[in-house]
């Protein structure tokens, strides 16, 4: 029996500069085997993309440019069918973004603090760090709007990639992924 065709549940960023080259995060169900993404009249293939292992997500590497103030249809082909559509907004202001993790890699254990360093990153609300909400009491905060630490970086499984975004007043920035590596020996 065949999978069920992929669903999107949503898009985040859902909205972002005409210019694009921004990661994108599509949560849904069902993206095991996905074979492309349709962005509007673009097609990015299976190379430009990262499906999580689970098929809960789908990571857009580099996301087309479009016209300001307007919108795009989102859609997920896998080897069953096509997802549902969804709206990506093109907007003339730019969205806060995250450059990098430091570090991008870590046990496990979490506990760590973890600086995510990128642009716009002020009026800073929480840090999604893979299914989890990280409140801006948890966070250090650079005024400059630089970077933002994680005080203390959640637990995860080993040999995973977890997304980790910032959402701010502004928007929320591109997607970047933290790796859980090997359990340390015992």
């Amino acid at each position: 029996m065949p999978s069920p065709s992929p669903e999107i549940d949503s898009l985040d960023p859902d909205h972002g500069t005409p210019d694009g080259g921004f990661n994108v995060k599509i949560s849904g169900s069902y993206f095991q085997s996905t074979t492309k993404v349709t962005w509007g009249d673009k097609e990015i293939k299976a190379a430009d993309i990262k499906v999580d292992q689970a098929g809960n997500w789908v990571l857009v590497n580099s996301a087309p440019g479009g016209g300001a103030n307007t919108l795009v249809e989102v859609s997920v082909t896998t080897n069953v069918g096509s997802s549902n559509i969804v709206l990506f907004t093109y907007e003339t202001t730019k969205p806060p973004a995250a450059e990098s993790l430091v570090p991008s890699k870590g046990t496990p254990a979490g506990g760590m603090e973890v600086t995510i360093k990128g642009k716009g990153l002020t009026d800073v609300l929480h840090v999604a760090w893979d299914h989890q909400i990280i409140p801006r009491h948890d966070l250090t905060l650079d005024p400059s709007g630089a970077t933002v630490k994680v005080k203390l970086a959640p637990a995860g499984k080993p040999h995973t990639q977890v997304p980790v975004t910032v959402k701010t007043a502004k928007g929320t920035t591109n997607v970047l992924m933290f790796t859980y590596e090997a359990s340390l020996p015992e």
